[in-house]
């Protein structure tokens, strides 16, 4: 049984109901008043967009103290799967709460994981332009400037004329993402869906802040093991080759983490996404129990050498490596890459982060 968090939490109890109207509608972004907690008021600016594995819906409540992010998970009623997805829904609020605690027991040691405030939910929302209701999910958690895929998808690693600058930023990445994914390991869950989608930052001057985000997957070892007799999940061209085969629940271990990051680091590295992604998931899953190491290798090899010549661009690929290799037997894990390369600087910059 997860533990009150509710003295932890500084803006919102948990599990309140919300009560919400728009304000106005222009080209995928509009307003909203949420009365998020007796007494309080918050203005929200909404964002809805698409990305690998769905879509996100999320808000930056403008009125509180400090800047949030109010995401919301919207399950209609008619929804064929909806029992499932609710619990799944429970199941992300159960985990995070779970974090929460490890985090105010060593709060360092979660640095690089999203924090997360309140959470509450609204049972019966009734749209104004459809029959039937949905059960809503909010979390509010630490505001972000985006993810590292928009990053990637601008190709704002490409910048042949500050190399030393990517590789270093790229560099940062990779020691703050395995620093969150050993805090996970640590206790003994699984991230299960890591991607540049869920990596999220901020930036100060020219160093960036990631935070691991999106538990919906995030689960003990056993239970990761588990839900695979039910079938593979996660995003399709991150799974990894030895789980993707179904051959053994043993596949189901921290490894697959690396695997997910190592290509996500290479992806943020080049500028593009892994060349066996599919619009078929099943064609991707196929492309992926077929890979070889030498595919994988040429993947890698597309990191541009004005970033593989620097120093730091020599201990990024150094780290990728030890990440990306097919066999599970030949992999590092996050926590074991740590004891053998050399920080990276100090991975939370100094100061106050911007977000805009």
């Amino acid at each position: 049984m997860i533990k009150d968090i509710r003295s932890l939490q500084s803006s919102l109890p948990p599990h309140q109901e919300g009560v919400e109207s728009p304000i106005c509608v222009n080209s995928g972004h509009w307003l909203w008043q949420a009365k998020i907690a007796t007494g309080v008021v918050a203005v929200l600016e909404c964002r809805s967009q698409t990305k690998r594995g769905g879509s996100k819906s999320g808000c930056f409540a403008l009125a509180l103290k400090e800047l949030r992010f109010l995401l919301r998970t919207s399950i209609p009623s008619t929804h064929p799967d909806f029992h499932s997805r609710v619990e799944k829904a429970k199941h992300e609020v159960a985990t995070l709460q779970q974090i929460e605690l490890w985090r105010s027991e060593n709060p360092n040691r979660f640095r690089h994981i999203i924090s997360t405030y309140g959470f509450w939910e609204n049972k019966h929302y009734k749209s104004p332009t459809h029959q039937y209701y949905k059960q809503r999910f909010y979390t509010l958690q630490e505001a972000a400037r985006g993810d590292l895929c928009d990053l990637m998808e601008k190709g704002y690693f490409q910048n042949s004329a500050h190399p030393q600058r990517a590789a270093r930023q790229l560099l940062s990445i990779a020691h703050q993402s395995l620093e969150g994914l050993a805090a996970l390991h640590e206790h003994g869950v699984i991230h299960h869906d890591i991607k540049p989608d869920n990596l999220l930052y901020r930036k100060e001057g020219k160093s960036i802040q990631v935070f691991i985000a999106d538990m919906d997957l995030t689960d003990t070892l056993e239970t990761a093991r588990q839900r695979l007799r039910q079938g593979l999940c996660g995003t399709p061209c991150m799974i990894d080759p030895e789980m993707a085969k179904m051959e053994s629940l043993s596949a189901v271990n921290f490894l697959i983490d690396s695997w997910a990051l190592g290509l996500s680091l290479v992806e943020l590295s080049v500028g593009v996404h892994v060349p066996w992604m599919h619009s078929d998931s099943l064609i991707t899953v196929r492309n992926i129990r077929a890979l070889n190491q030498s595919t994988v290798d040429s993947f890698v090899s597309r990191i541009p050498r004005y970033i593989t010549d620097t120093e730091e661009g020599k201990q990024l690929i150094g780290i990728i490596r030890l990440l990306v290799r097919v066999k599970q037997s030949e992999r590092k894990t996050p926590a074991e890459i740590l004891t053998m390369v050399p920080a990276a600087g100090p991975s939370k910059p100094e100061g106050h982060c911007t977000l805009l």
